[in-house]
């Protein structure tokens, strides 16, 4: 899960994450698998994380039709539609309510909704939560869960759980849109916890770079010029752990064996600018 995914709804429309019920937070878009004997482990990096509601599965909540609302609605219902809206303005309803009184005066099920994506004002169920991104368009409503130490803390108590677990396994990726390891910084206790458990590689994007680190026999791939316009600087500071920096879009191809797993890294033209031999792990 990237920046942009994360702020997206349409990531958690059509794909069901399947996020471990495994302390909290229960909601956040990091899981664990396994094929063959390898584990991947994919976190989740992002600085706060959002849950999307369809307006038609909010479970309570106040709904008041102000000028704000009315005027944000201005390219999605017709002039006559609106005009109408506004002798409804600075009435409390309930969900129930609104929705009755909407289809009394003649608006179509998506009018209904695009309404009740925007008039929503109070939130009983959601107290700690905070409204980011309303969609009229599509009826769905992003509520914002800051970070704090609590949220990652969860996640690294369950990434120590699932290096325990598949410690039997001959490799062990783990996965992270943020880099993990690049140049002079690394992202913590991730990386103290990969190279603990003997982590076979782990992988990264975000920064439109290439990057390749080894420390403590763990390699650190920093692959996220996937695009064909990448605008990150190289890193700056101690590069010592570097085996190979490259500025330029580019891709990695990765084939797991019994004996070995086998990086590839291709540049736009299609060739390997740089192959990395990964030996199983020591059981």
């Amino acid at each position: 899960m990237g920046n942009h995914e994360y702020h997206d709804p349409r990531c958690w429309r059509y794909f069901e994450m399947p996020i471990p019920v495994f302390g909290r937070p229960s909601e956040r878009a990091f899981y664990s698998f396994t094929w063959g004997d390898a584990a991947f482990i994919v976190l989740d990096f992002n600085g706060g994380w959002y849950r999307i509601i369809d307006i038609d599965d909010m479970p309570s909540g106040t709904y008041v039709i102000s000028d704000s609302v009315v005027l944000q609605l201005t390219d999605t219902l017709l002039h006559e539609k609106s005009t109408t809206l506004k002798q409804l303005r600075d009435r409390p309803f309930t969900r129930q309510a609104i929705s009755a009184e909407l289809v009394q005066r003649g608006f179509s099920e998506a009018e209904s909704r695009a309404v009740r994506t925007v008039a929503l004002a109070g939130l009983r169920d959601f107290p700690t939560y905070e409204i980011a991104i309303r969609n009229p368009k599509n009826g769905r409503i992003s509520f914002s869960i800051p970070a704090n130490r609590e949220l990652f803390q969860g996640q690294w108590v369950w990434m120590l759980h699932e290096l325990r677990r598949h410690q039997d396994k001959k490799y062990i990726f783990v996965f992270g849109h943020h880099p993990i390891r690049y140049g002079g910084r690394t992202r913590q206790p991730v990386v103290d916890l990969c190279e603990r458990f003997g982590v076979s590689a782990t992988f990264s994007g975000h920064r439109h770079v290439y990057g390749h680190h080894l420390h403590k026999n763990v390699h650190f791939f920093q692959a996220g010029g996937h695009s064909d316009t990448v605008f990150s600087s190289l890193a700056d500071g101690p590069k010592e752990t570097f085996v190979f920096h490259r500025y330029g879009p580019h891709y990695i191809v990765i084939t797991v064996e019994e004996d070995q797993a086998t990086v590839l890294s291709v540049g736009r033209d299609n060739q390997v600018f740089e192959s990395t031999t990964i030996q199983p792990r020591r059981k």
